[in-house]
């Protein structure tokens, strides 16, 4: 397999050849340059070939938002990963970066062993997604899954019996949504901004999101989205109860959980268990605890972007014990068409639809308008 050429932007040279020989060790990209200069970085971009750009989100004196803007104007089929240290001004400029076209981030804490494994397997990941994405671009015969609203199709159910076993959505049973649930990882802040900041100040179900982000990050994510959004949107705390009309997106680095309470109510809890998926929040350790604290009740499940298939088996089990309708985000509106494409070909996807109409979809759906 030929190797992913990386070019590293970032003023420290120590770290620079560090980030390098992280780069080499996954034994999938070569780095072909590593500069201080943004600009010459640029320059030099210009006249030579690259498939990745590792980029500092914080350059002294220069704006790595700009510069991401003018890769992705001018060299738009190269993948842009920021690397941040998970600072405030950092994350924060991150997130902005995932808005503006970078694929995803990788956290480098000055002074840090990026030797870490840790670092290795993200790089390997995303590399990976990398290499995938450009060999089906240049596939003519790739299959791919047909997207747009409607039910999924039969060449998907690979696995037929076991899932008829598994939907029991009715649509008779459904009057309102009692809950609506949202899955996302790379290109989900993006994709939550745009679903978030669609839904009108008057949608009065409570909405729980898992976003796989370190805990630096959800703050700044959380900050960003209140801004757009026009109901409440916090992180969830140990110990909250939910409400109606706010949305409760899941703390990085611990998995968030859902009890029974008493008189009928319903309490978020906070669990330093192992990863699940990889990951930590996970969607399958939230949707789980869902499936058992909502059973019988009418939920809506939303997969957006994202690498692997976390959500997958939280989602089955929701449809098992669940009134439970499930949308997927469609591939050609992903940045990583990983998690929806997992639900769908499980056939446990009701509907495939583009990321802009899964808002105005939701709200239809939980009023109980569409069927």
């Amino acid at each position: 397999m030929e190797k992913l050429k990386v070019l590293i932007v970032d003023d420290d040279v120590m770290k620079r050849k560090e980030i390098s020989e992280m780069v080499e060790n996954t034994g999938m990209a070569s780095v072909v340059k590593a500069s201080g200069n943004a600009y010459l970085a640029m320059e030099w971009l210009g006249h030579n070939e690259v498939q990745v750009i590792l980029l500092d989100a914080v350059i002294t004196g220069e704006s790595s938002l700009e510069i991401l803007k003018t890769i992705k104007d001018q060299h738009n089929s190269i993948e842009v990963i920021l690397i941040s240290d998970g600072t405030p001004q950092s994350a924060e400029i991150t997130l902005e970066g995932l808005k503006n076209g970078a694929l995803d981030f990788v956290k480098i804490v000055p002074g840090a062993d990026t030797r870490h494994e840790g670092l290795k397997n993200q790089l390997i990941i995303l590399f990976s997604q990398i290499t995938i994405k450009m060999n089906t671009l240049k596939s003519a015969s790739h299959d791919r899954p047909e997207s747009g609203r409607g039910l999924i199709n039969s060449a998907e159910r690979n696995n037929q019996e076991t899932v008829e076993k598994i939907r029991q959505f009715d649509p008779l049973r459904w009057t309102r949504a009692d809950l609506v649930l949202i899955a996302a990882s790379t290109g989900g802040p993006n994709a939550l901004e745009v679903v978030c900041s669609m839904f009108p100040a008057d949608f009065n179900t409570a909405i729980l999101i898992v976003q796989h982000i370190p805990p630096e990050f959800t703050g700044a994510m959380v900050e960003s989205l209140g801004r757009k959004c026009l109901i409440p949107i916090t992180e969830g705390q140990d110990g909250d109860v939910i409400s109606p009309h706010h949305i409760y997106i899941a703390p990085g680095g611990v998995h968030m959980v859902v009890e029974q309470a008493k008189y009928q109510k319903k309490t978020i809890r906070l669990i330093n268990t192992p990863h699940v998926n990889g990951v930590r929040p996970s969607a399958d350790v939230l949707f789980k605890s869902l499936a058992s604290a909502y059973e019988g009740s009418n939920v809506l499940a939303v997969v957006l972007t994202g690498m692997g298939n976390d959500g997958r088996a939280g989602i089955a089990e929701l449809k098992k014990r669940c009134n439970c309708f499930c949308i997927a985000q469609s591939e050609e509106t992903c940045v990583v068409y990983g998690m929806p494409r997992s639900v769908n070909e499980a056939g446990l996807a009701d509907e495939v639809i583009d990321l802009k109409e899964i808002t105005p979809r939701i709200c239809k759906i939980a009023a109980g308008r569409s069927w």
